[in-house]
Parts: C-alpha cells; sequence; structure tokens
C-alpha cells in the first residue's frame, strides 16, 4: 500500500536541514524543550506519578535506570519505555491539532516538534 501523505512526510523530513528551519521557530522549540524538561520534573512529583512509580515497580523490581526527577533508586528499562511512550503521545496529540490544557502550539511547530522528538527517541532510548 502506497502512502503519498507518510512518503511526503517523510521525503521533507529527510530533506530538512537546521539551516532550513528558520529561526524563530529554531527559539521557539528551544523554549518547548526546555518547557517540556521542566514539566517532566516537576510532574515526577505529583501524586499520580508516586502512584504509577509504586504500582509499576510492584510489577518489576528491575534496578537499572533511574527515574527522571526523583531521589528513588533505579529501576528497569520500562521507565524509559514508559516515559517515552507518555512524551511521544503528547507529541503525536498536538501534532494532530490536539490540545492539553495551557498548552497551544501552531500546527507548523507542533509537526517540528514531532520530528525532532521521532528523531531522538533513538538516541534516548536504544531498547538496552
Amino acid at each position: 500500500m502506497d502512502n503519498r501523505y507518510t512518503r511526503g512526510l517523510a521525503e521533507f523530513a529527510s530533506g530538512l536541514t537546521y539551516e532550513a528551519i528558520p529561526p524563530e521557530v529554531r527559539e521557539r522549540l528551544k523554549l518547548l524543550i526546555l518547557d517540556a524538561l521542566g514539566c517532566a520534573l516537576y510532574g515526577a512529583q505529583l501524586e499520580w506519578c508516586h502512584l504509577l512509580r509504586s504500582t509499576l515497580s510492584s510489577l518489576d523490581d528491575t534496578k537499572t535506570c533511574g527515574v527522571w526527577g526523583t531521589r528513588e533508586p533505579p529501576r528497569g528499562p520500562q521507565w524509559i519505555a514508559i516515559a517515552i511512550s507518555a512524551v511521544s503521545f503528547a507529541v503525536w496529540v498536538l501534532a494532530m491539532g490536539g490540545r492539553f490544557p495551557g498548552v497551544t502550539l501552531p500546527p507548523d511547530i507542533a509537526a517540528l516538534v514531532a520530528l525532532v522528538w521521532a528523531t531522538l527517541v533513538p538516541v534516548i532510548y536504544r531498547g538496552d
């Protein structure tokens, strides 16, 4: 099956260079990345995150990686996969024009964030 939309997006992404991204978009993207990191650090302290970590810890007691934003001892690699999945979902929702309370992104910036995230995931997590 040939999907011209996917192919078009892939061609755009593979041909994109840093210099081709307008300076104002690059600056905004830097702020969005810092904002996402800040949200992750803040969110790690929320009660529902404590509950999630507690529940997942009861299912897997592997101790190979830490949880960002906490002083908890390292846990299994599933934490990384869960975090990547959560961020991927948020990026996908925003790229599709969806909204989260207090978060609004123009479609072009949301698409750029999605492309950058899709590029970073293999660097962040290699499944080891």
